[in-house]
Formats: structure tokens, C-alpha cells, sequence
């Protein structure tokens, strides 16, 4: 009967852990796009803190600043997408020649103008191609 006992015993304590077991998730290794994200997010959290508890002009400009830049890359990456989503290679020329004017305009992202001219270019190939076929 003590024998029955401990071996019900063992197989619930066995039930259990393996039940506990199921719970905990192994963590998967962080990519380097969240890593990115993550100090990114900490940098930014990190200048506001500061800005709030000493205000000062400069970081009030700073501030102003990097919100009017961000807004920039914003309205900049949205022509990019559509330029990457479009089927058409010549709908998606005019895109990057937006995006290339776009930069012009606000004198900002100029080293992502080399990129951009490299695309049109290939584009542009990709369609004297089809024309040809």
C-alpha cells in the first residue's frame, strides 16, 4: 500500500514539474533590429527625462528640432514605401524622383540620394528591358 502511495506521489510530482516546465518559454535571441529599437528607444526616453527636469533653451531647440526631422523622415520613408510597393516601373520612377526632390527641398538625408539615383537607374534599365521583350 506505502509502495502504491509513492509511486502515485512520484507520478503527480512528475505531472507537476512537467506542467511547470511547459510554462517557462525560452527566450529567443534578440535580433539586431530590436537592439537597435531598444537603445534607440532608451536614448530618446533618456533626452526626455532631461529636457524635463532641467529646461533649458537649448534643449528645447534640440527638441523642436529632432520633432521637425523626424517629421521630415517620416513623410520621406512614406514615399519610399510606395516607390518600393509599386508594380510599375514607371510609377515607381516618379516616386524616387519625388523622394529625390523631397530631399533637395529640405536639404536633409543627402547621403540616401546616391541610393535613391541608384534605383531610378536600375529601374530604368529593368523597363528599356521590357520594352525590348
Amino acid at each position: 500500500m506505502v509502495q502504491l502511495l509513492l509511486i502515485a506521489a512520484v507520478l503527480i510530482i512528475f505531472l507537476l514539474y512537467i506542467r511547470g516546465r511547459e510554462g517557462v518559454k525560452i527566450k529567443k535571441p534578440r535580433d539586431e533590429l530590436e537592439l537597435r529599437c531598444d537603445f534607440f528607444y532608451e536614448q530618446v526616453m533618456n533626452f526626455l527625462r532631461r529636457l524635463k527636469s532641467s529646461r533649458s533653451k537649448t534643449r528645447i531647440r534640440r527638441l523642436e528640432k529632432e520633432i521637425e526631422r523626424f517629421q521630415k523622415v517620416m513623410d520621406l520613408d512614406d514615399i519610399l514605401e510606395k516607390a518600393e510597393r509599386e508594380t510599375s516601373p514607371q510609377k515607381a520612377i516618379d516616386y524616387y524622383l519625388e523622394a529625390l526632390s523631397f530631399i533637395m527641398k529640405n536639404d536633409f538625408e543627402k547621403e540616401r540620394k546616391a541610393e535613391i539615383e541608384e534605383k531610378i537607374k536600375a529601374l530604368q534599365q529593368s523597363k528599356g528591358k521590357q520594352v525590348l521583350h
